[in-house]
């Protein structure tokens, strides 16, 4: 039997606090890696192509979003989120070696990766809501958007660290 069909005790608001972390980072880095992707596939000299990225993360996200929904059905949440989790620190780390490495077929398919992940980790929302009682679920999905827009912003705000970083590991 699968976790979905377990009954579940109902948490209360302070109880999702990872989920929201893992909401705020997780569109954070979507955030950024579109900006991101623009300037790589510039420094790659694909101008032509700079907005190929940002549509592969938008359709892969569309179809990818049936598959880890019918996963959660079968799996649960928890399974499903980690799994978007996962798929999205792979498409970073496989986006990472294409673009280090100047290999834009490697960078590409991260982008398709972190576009799938997202699919599935939007889906934290209905997550938030069925783990709530039902008089504190506005609240609960409120405060789940807000880390969204929170993660966004302080991730972008990081990009002085990232670039610190990046500079440590040879690339721009």
């Amino acid at each position: 039997m699968s976790d979905a069909a377990l009954p579940r005790p109902a948490l209360n608001v302070g109880q999702l606090a990872p989920l929201y972390a893992a909401q705020a980072l997780a569109t954070g880095a979507t955030t950024v890696s579109t900006v991101l992707a623009s300037l790589i596939m510039s420094g790659l000299h694909f101008e032509t192509l700079v907005g190929l990225p940002s549509t592969l993360i938008s359709t892969s996200a569309a179809l990818s979003a049936g598959a880890f929904g019918a996963l959660m059905l079968r799996r649960g949440r928890r399974t499903g989120l980690s799994a978007a989790f996962t798929l999205g620190a792979l498409g970073a780390a496989v986006g990472f070696v294409g673009a280090r490495f100047a290999l834009l077929p490697v960078f590409l398919i991260g982008a398709c990766l972190m576009g799938a992940a997202q699919g599935g980790y939007q889906q934290a929302r209905y997550a938030a809501a069925e783990s709530v009682p039902d008089d504190r679920r506005g609240t609960a999905l409120g405060a789940l958007m807000l880390m969204s827009v929170l993660g966004s912003f302080l991730i972008t705000g990081a990009s002085r660290p990232i670039e610190t970083l990046g500079a440590a590991l040879g690339s721009t």
